[in-house]
């Protein structure tokens, strides 16, 4: 089954080198956002799987859109993936419902070994 992902970065690189890596993989790739207003927007109209979601954007913070998206999509699986290092961050995002980090600059492995991890979550769910 095709995972359904939305990437938020308000950095176009990043999303198109998170997209080049995925490309590969067992996935359907949803519009991009590039502001948090846009992510929690596209996330309500496609229903994703997965968000890859930076925590600094215009507009509206990663962690106040991961908060709006899981009220309403709880099932949604979101990964932060940030230059800003500060732990309390970390622990919020975590704290909210995010499944993991990974921080910025990022090896291929950090994207593809989340993917896979969310994968096998999904399977042992499924059956």
């Amino acid at each position: 089954m095709e995972m359904r992902i939305l990437i938020g970065d308000d950095a176009p690189f990043i999303r198109e080198v998170i997209r080049n890596i995925l490309m590969d993989q067992s996935v359907q790739f949803l519009p991009d956002a590039c502001d948090g207003e846009e992510v929690v927007t596209l996330a309500k109209r496609h229903k994703p799987d997965l968000i890859f979601l930076d925590l600094s954007m215009p507009k509206k913070n990663g962690i106040t859109a991961c908060e709006e998206i899981l009220q309403v999509l709880p099932d949604t699986k979101i990964v932060i993936v940030s230059s800003l290092h500060d732990e309390s961050l970390v622990q919020k995002a975590i704290e909210i419902g995010c499944v993991d980090y990974i921080k910025k600059p990022f090896e291929v492995t950090d994207i593809l070994s989340v993917l896979k991890h969310i994968h096998k979550a999904a399977e042992v769910v499924n059956g």
